[in-house]
């Protein structure tokens, strides 16, 4: 009996977390999407209270969402002043949508077309 009731427990508290995960990549996705959309220029303030508001969710989960963005380049996160849209060089804008764009024609190619060799002739060609 106390085995079957401590399996029902660790799966409770495994839907718990799973449902935690999907709300962070809610937040994450429309941050992430306002951004590339202009919706949040580059060097627009990120503001944790605001952002808790707008998104009905704890600090912690913007904190979390915040340093996601951030490890991708996409926010910068300064000690004791907060969370902003990050300005990327023209040079590292570039190569953000270049990786983007490579990115994007890979996964709409369909897995036949792709092989060893056309990925090395890729990988290969000289970048624009």
């Amino acid at each position: 009996m106390k085995a079957g009731r401590r399996k029902s427990v660790i799966a409770g508290t495994n839907g718990r977390s799973k449902a935690s995960a999907l709300l962070d990549d809610q937040v994450y996705r429309r941050i992430y999407e306002a951004i590339g959309g202009q919706e949040l220029p580059p060097g627009t303030r990120l503001r944790e209270d605001q952002m808790r508001q707008i998104f009905g969710v704890s600090r912690a989960r913007i904190r979390k969402v915040f340093s996601r963005l951030a490890f991708e380049g996409l926010v910068q996160i300064e000690p004791n002043r907060g969370a902003s849209v990050a300005r990327p060089s023209a040079e590292e804008a570039r190569e953000t949508f270049a990786a983007r764009a490579t990115s994007m024609m890979v996964m709409c190619l369909s897995p036949d077309i792709i092989t060893p060799f056309t990925l090395i002739v890729w990988v290969s060609l000289p970048a624009r």
